[in-house]
């Protein structure tokens, strides 16, 4: 297969292969039904060949035609019910898939420690959130119909010209071998078209990735583009992009009707010399294969009938086949996240017991921790060791990049370190465990939603008082108060509608809310005025207190709340002393 490794081509057939076990039982049953649908057509076609034989040839009275008549009727019913059946069971074992999937997907994404890290280095390349929510979204939509359609379809293009073919070899074995030897050929199309079906296929899944990363990076970013007089050159460039995915997809609709039209092509063919074979017979021009009496009208319509009714599983299988490509496509997208494929799966219950919070935390510390990304020569940390100690807050200071944001991370328990330990209450910290944790970042993200909603973030077990008294702790209700809805008060998307210190107060009112053993602050003064950074001071001396605290900060009045002080270099911790005023000021 052209531009696919064979080993990223196995893992993609593995991996849909490995994930059919959750709606196998639904996808079984469809395939039973259509199987009795087969069955159904078969008894169908018999009735329509003996009502002619009755009605042309012997001319037999109506009450002997009524019973094939009623044997026609029912047919049609119960095909039309296995039809249903079919249809709904495959939608629904695909649907249990796609679920079991998207939450394999979200289990990992909000994983609290990288199940995927290596021994000694840990993959700091993470897909953008458009991509992220495309391959949510849209990508695993694009197994449904592999899952729904091709999955049965492949079982039942064997299961029902195998059917038909034995009535056919029973009644006449010319025109079954005429049948059988026409049928390889369908396959062997399908597979050399989908090779090529399936290289055009990623191709434009990886281009729609693209527009959808760069589409949502423009609109984020439209007040920028505006402001530099960019915004032309950005619609432009959508435009382009669009123009190409609409080629690519021509493409893809184009190889999906070569393929129709050769499957017609040799489907066509072969009924023909089957028909020319059954007229002849019937005329008495050819005896062959069915002796000197040549076969009967019933017969002989019995099997110019089943003639098409052998190629239409074959044809529906033609019309799923180019879903396995498009279904290969998009598990491109899904391997990264999910590299370990069955291993990520797991029902509501296991996901929600799959991380450990600890609340009861007597001390915390680092004992030779390295943590380093994966393309980087140098360790962004190497052998970091860093006891906590309950209300005496810690400051790392260091440049842009020294991996003040990595230690959080692994104090938080979202980075894995490649070596080292973390001790919580003197033990090393389990697998699948972490401390409970209050995180501030330089730019907290606000959801759609109330302010009330933003600081519970989900927490349905706190009361309104309880989220007012975080509220006032954090400075929030002196702004909500003078809002018409206060604390009900409607705020946009990323904040949309608060300033800067405003959304930072927000986040701490998340932090009092939650009652956290450990506190991780990033930057959280970085964006915001003095005056504001004063006031934003003064709540985070409220809440700090009894709590373990770790501030990532350049901001010397930040420097003022901490008793301890380290600086990061090259990867390297240094405590730093603190002249004697300031540690008895802080």
């Amino acid at each position: 297969m052209r531009n696919v490794p064979p080993t990223r081509q196995t893992a993609s057939k593995q991996f849909l292969r490995s994930h059919l076990v959750h709606g196998q039982p639904a996808i079984v049953a469809s395939v039973i039904a259509g199987a009795g649908g087969t069955l159904g057509l078969l008894l169908q076609t018999f009735a329509i060949a003996r009502s002619v034989q009755l009605v042309v040839i012997e001319r037999a009275p109506l009450p002997l035609i009524y019973p094939w008549l009623l044997l026609f009727i029912g047919t049609i019913v119960f095909r039309s019910l296995c039809t249903y059946l079919s249809s709904r069971w495959s939608a629904a074992g695909a649907l249990e898939i796609q679920t079991t999937m998207r939450r394999a997907v979200i289990d990992t994404l909000f994983s609290s420690s990288s199940n995927n890290a290596h021994a000694d280095t840990i993959n700091a390349l993470e897909p953008q959130a458009a991509e992220t929510a495309h391959t949510l979204l849209e990508q695993i939509d694009l197994l449904e119909p592999y899952y729904a359609r091709y999955v049965p379809q492949s079982l039942l293009s064997v299961i029902s010209p195998l059917l038909i073919l034995a009535i056919i070899f029973y009644n006449n074995w010319i025109v079954g071998l005429d049948l059988l030897l026409a049928a390889p050929i369908i396959p062997f199309n399908m597979i050399i078209v989908g090779m090529n079906a399936q290289d055009i296929s990623m191709k434009q899944m990886a281009k729609v990735r693209e527009l959808s990363s760069v589409f949502l990076d423009y609109v984020q970013g439209m007040t920028t583009l505006k402001g530099l007089g960019y915004a032309e050159r950005a619609i432009k460039r959508v435009a382009a992009a669009a123009q190409e995915l609409g080629q690519r997809s021509m493409s893809v609709q184009s190889v999906a009707l070569l393929s129709s039209a050769a499957l017609e092509l040799v489907s066509t063919f072969a009924i023909a010399i089957a028909a020319a074979y059954i007229g002849c017979n019937l005329l008495r021009y050819i005896l062959f294969g069915t002796g000197p009496t040549g076969m009967s009208l019933q017969t002989g319509l019995f099997l110019l009938l089943l003639a098409p009714a052998f190629f239409q599983p074959l044809r529906s299988f033609a019309a799923a086949y180019h879903d396995r490509a498009d279904a290969l496509a998009a598990v491109e997208s899904l391997l990264p996240i999910l590299s370990s494929s069955s291993e990520n799966l797991s029902t509501p219950e296991e996901s929600q017991q799959a991380v450990q919070e600890l609340a009861d935390v007597q001390s915390i510390e680092l004992r030779q921790l390295s943590v380093h990304y994966t393309g980087q020569k140098n360790p962004t940390l190497q052998e970091v060791t860093l006891p906590l100690i309950r209300d005496q807050a810690i400051a790392l200071t260091g440049e842009s990049g020294s991996g003040k944001s990595t230690l959080l991370g692994v104090l938080a328990g979202s980075i894995q370190a490649a070596s080292g330990d973390m001790l919580v209450n003197g033990e090393v910290l389990p697998p699948q465990t972490s401390v409970k944790t209050s995180w501030i970042g330089q730019r907290p993200y606000l959801f759609p939603g109330t302010l009330a909603e933003n600081i519970a973030l989900g927490q349905t077990e706190h009361t309104s008082e309880e989220m007012e008294i975080a509220a006032r702790k954090a400075g929030v209700m002196s702004f909500a108060e003078k809002l018409p809805a206060g604390l009900d008060t409607q705020v946009g998307e990323r904040g949309l509608g608060l300033s800067g210190g405003e959304a930072q107060r927000v986040a701490l009112a998340r932090a009092f809310l939650k009652k956290a053993p450990l506190l991780l602050l990033d930057e959280p003064t970085a964006h915001v005025d003095t005056e504001t950074e004063e006031q934003l001071l003064a709540s985070l001396a409220e809440l700090v207190k009894g709590k373990f605290v770790v501030i990532a900060t350049h901001s010397p009045t930040v420097l003022t709340l901490c008793k301890h002080i380290y600086h990061l270099e090259a990867g390297k911790l240094e405590q730093v002393s603190i002249p004697e005023e300031e540690a008895s000021r802080a």
